[in-house]
């Protein structure tokens, strides 16, 4: 009545029992010679536009603590580990050009095997940040993704049979071409294949699948193992991120191959999901590709 329009943005409830977030203006309505006469109200649904903010308030605040994780374990990373590598490495190297028996040999390859995992940490913590930052780039070719399929199955075939699994790969017999960063990609499938492998008890299978669909290439890493648990499959490409149990197989991990290998497909225009129906019900992760152009069929 004072100011001739108010409006406000609330929670509404339908009378089906849907809450809704509408957007609402109120104006007064006069009459010739000013007289109010009442009021008109405008309202719209605007509850999309209110999942969106909060969904990017969420991804922001989650982003926040992701970054700050990763700046302490690099700061961390920098005092504790960096240093002590290289002078470590160059001891191995010494040790075995100075060797005159096997047993000198053995132990520099002890230290060189005990030097190569906290370097492989360090590396992944920097490419997971390189990733987040959004400064790698990708050297793109045309691929057959059968053949990287078929060349990490061979390569973890050993792994596998030493822990009493069956690797197998299940490829159809015509190409599946895609636009892919050879190295880049490789470092997903080994990531999916080392997880399946590392976290199937003996006796249990792993299967890596390869189709298409549409305009799309499928990849699925399958296995009969530990499983993820529900509260922590929402948040398993989050850097950090591991089950308990999988903590207790390996409690070195640090939970980044899975968050690496989600920024390196989504820079290939992809997407990758997890299922699992829960702990000890084996899991299987999905990755989307688009299809390499010459290989689409022409209108």
């Amino acid at each position: 009545a004072r100011d001739s329009r108010a409006e406000d943005d609330r929670w509404h409830v339908r009378k089906d029992g849907m809450r809704i977030w509408v957007t609402g203006a109120v104006t007064a309505i006069r009459g010739a010679r000013g007289e109010l006469l009442g009021y008109v109200k405008v309202v719209r649904d605007r509850t999309d536009l209110r999942i969106r903010v909060e969904g990017l308030e969420n991804e922001l605040a989650e982003l926040r603590q992701r970054w700050l994780g990763v700046q302490q374990l690099l700061r961390t990373l920098g005092h504790e580990m960096r240093n002590p590598l290289a002078p470590l490495l160059n001891t191995a190297n010494l040790l075995e050009r100075g060797a005159k028996d096997e047993a000198t040999r053995k132990k520099a390859g002890i230290i060189r095997n005990q030097v190569a995992a906290p370097t492989r940490l360090a590396d992944d913590l920097l490419n997971a940040v390189r990733s987040e930052r959004g400064e790698v780039e990708l050297q793109t070719e045309p691929v057959d993704l059968r053949e990287l399929v078929q060349e990490q199955v061979a390569a973890f075939g050993p792994m596998a049979s030493e822990r009493g699994l069956r690797l197998d790969a299940l490829l159809p017999p015509s190409p599946l071409l895609v636009v892919l960063d050879r190295n880049k990609f490789v470092q997903v499938l080994q990531n999916l294949v080392t997880n399946a492998v590392k976290y199937t008890p003996s006796g249990g299978q792993v299967w890596c699948k390869a189709t298409r669909e549409g305009d799309e290439v499928i990849l699925r890493v399958e296995d009969t193992g530990i499983g993820i648990p529900a509260a922590t499959l929402p948040r398993i490409f989050d850097l950090f991120t591991r089950g308990q149990e999988a903590t207790q197989i390996e409690p070195g991990g640090l939970g980044v191959g899975l968050a690496i290998s989600h920024q390196i497909v989504r820079q290939h225009g992809g997407s990758i999901q997890a299922r699992s129906s829960g702990q000890g019900k084996g899991s299987e992760f999905s990755v989307r590709l688009p299809v390499a152009q010459a290989a689409r069929p022409q209108p």
